[in-house]
């Protein structure tokens, strides 16, 4: 009798090991989409590197920046920390090639009234976008843990401008564009069928940048801007 019931079990275990493992995160064909840089923790360096005319005047300005984020996003001079929306396809078992899109756009108008007067400060629009596409393996320990290395390269482009309207004030515009270098390496943890959530270090890279700024009737050409991020970032995602 207990011969037959551990052959009955042992039968049972081998039918449905093909239906648990058709549910597995990063198999063939599956689809992922997720919200991803949504909150973490990021250092960001940006390096801009000109030359000012007439006279050649080299001008060098390097800045640091750490911030602790949920639900932020980044600007002009801080774009790889902003939460975007991936997508990533297995072409076979591990093996993912796919992307991340973000986009931003803000318009702030201001206007400060002292006694009788009424003063409008300059309004101030800004816009951007990034693009990543990206390759990477998963390495799944067991149907709910798994390492996901991904790697690839990331365009960021955005402008801000100010429009002057009051005595004294002079338009301003300002644009720039970069293109990273950026490896991850993400923890990724799937608890219910279908959804899961990762958390890792990211890396951004700086391979070129270049970018411009108006002041008024002056235009200037920045030769060189290198922005560098290390952070550790999570998300969510879901496949199908």
């Amino acid at each position: 009798m207990k011969t037959k019931t551990v052959f009955w079990m042992l039968a049972f275990c081998l039918a449905a090991s093909p239906a648990f493992g058709q549910d597995r995160f990063a198999t063939a064909g599956r689809i992922a989409v997720g919200a991803e840089r949504v909150f973490g923790y990021a250092s960001t360096t940006t390096k801009v590197e000109t030359e000012f005319q007439p006279g050649n005047i080299k001008f060098e300005r390097e800045s640091t920046k750490t911030q602790l984020d949920f639900l932020a996003r980044g600007d002009v001079g801080n774009p790889f920390v902003a939460p975007r929306i991936g997508l990533d396809y297995f072409v076979i078992d591990g093996l993912s090639v796919g992307g991340s899109v973000a986009y931003v756009s803000d318009d702030e108008e201001t206007e400060e009234t002292q006694g009788n007067t009424t003063t409008q400060a300059p309004d101030e629009k800004g816009s951007g976008f990034v693009i990543a596409p990206r390759a990477g393996y998963c390495f799944m320990f067991n149907d709910m843990v798994g390492l996901w290395p991904r790697g690839g390269f990331t365009y960021a482009s955005a402008k801000e401008e100010t429009d002057a309207s009051g005595p004294g004030q002079t338009d301003s515009k300002y644009e720039a564009s970069l293109f990273d270098l950026t490896v991850e390496a993400m923890l990724v943890v799937t608890p219910v069928p279908h959804a899961g959530f990762m958390v890792g270090p990211t890396l951004d890279l700086p391979l070129s940048g270049s970018g411009e700024l108006e002041q008024g009737n002056n235009s200037q050409d920045l030769d060189e801007i290198k922005v560098t991020t290390i952070a550790l970032q999570a998300g969510v995602f879901a496949w199908f």
